[in-house]
């Protein structure tokens, strides 16, 4: 069976197709626009989440104008605002901007085939979205993860560690090799650039507490890189630990930036740890941990953290 990659690289036929340019259907196009974006060097993970959400669009045109065109997927051409904001209603607020995105790489593509006149997604109107504050576990909230992970999941344990006490993005940390991390000598942790979300390689020190931890999943048997379906179905295991109905995004890291702002005060020295810029940095962590807070974190070690964690 063929990989994602491979579904999407496989060899086109040479041959004249059979409808004209500005016959392409939608589903032809994002087929054509998913090759050229892997020939022009695009990471897999950006190609199968893009080849996702663009056959997503395609399914729902096909339908809802299922009375308006042939069956199957409808002309490229034939898309303009209506279809885009029939979409864009079915979409959660917070992902809309996601979504003109990628559909606008789609049009953009097509009209630079001449399979259509015009991007239809510059006729949307501006999407404004009030990004929610972010959000941070508390003490004894990360001390009750901790003591689940460490009981059934040692490779979760280690994501947890790289997130939560390192900062690095959950998915730099569940990409991440045992060969990107010096626990003993230098204690670090080596971002590559295809590891990396920005595609931007860094060197992250690993603290006390993170180097603690790290080095315990690693003596319980914690493989990395780790699995994708894996680390979502201990999420939603330690929502129910919690007893929350949903796992705030980017909560691990931003428990991190918390910490380590907190702490050390050095927002340049944070900011490069992370991977972005200080001017993000004071508009979303600072005053989200007082250091109080920050140190009964660095007490969580793995000998005291079962004690730790509230009944």
């Amino acid at each position: 069976m063929l990989s994602a990659l491979q579904r999407i690289t496989k060899d086109w036929s040479l041959e004249t197709p059979t409808a004209s340019a500005h016959e392409r259907t939608v589903g032809q196009v994002i087929e054509e626009l998913l090759r050229a974006k892997a020939l022009a060097g695009c990471s897999r993970s950006y190609l199968v989440g893009l080849r996702a959400m663009l056959l997503q669009f395609d399914r729902f045109l096909s339908r809802t104008k299922r009375g308006t065109f042939r069956a199957g997927s409808p002309p490229i051409s034939a898309i303009g605002l209506p279809e885009l904001e029939d979409w864009m209603a079915t979409k959660a607020a917070a992902s809309r901007s996601t979504w003109r995105a990628r559909l606008s790489a789609l049009f953009s593509f097509a009209v630079r085939r001449d399979y259509m006149p015009a991007n239809p997604c510059l006729k949307l109107e501006p999407i404004r979205n009030r990004r929610q504050p972010a959000q941070a576990f508390t003490w004894w909230q990360c001390a009750r993860c901790l003591v689940w992970l460490r009981r059934h999941s040692p490779s979760g344990l280690c994501w947890f560690a790289l997130s939560t006490f390192a900062g690095l993005r959950p998915e730099e940390a569940q990409r991440t090799s045992w060969n990107a991390i010096d626990i003993l000598s230098q204690r670090i942790v080596r971002v590559e650039a295809q590891t990396s979300k920005v595609g931007q390689r860094r060197i992250v020190p690993l603290n006390a507490l993170a180097a603690s931890w790290l080095a315990l999943s690693r003596t319980m048997g914690a493989t990395l890189p780790w699995n994708a379906t894996a680390r979502r179905r201990t999420i939603r295991r330690l929502r129910q630990v919690l007893r929350w109905t949903s796992w705030p995004r980017d909560i691990t890291r931003h428990t991190a930036a918390s910490i380590m702002v907190a702490t050390t005060r050095n927002l340049a020295e944070v900011a490069l740890a992370l991977g972005h810029s200080e001017r993000i940095l004071r508009r979303h962590y600072l005053a989200l941990m007082t250091q109080d807070e920050a140190r009964r974190f660095c007490r969580l070690m793995p000998g005291a953290a079962g004690d730790a964690s509230p009944t």
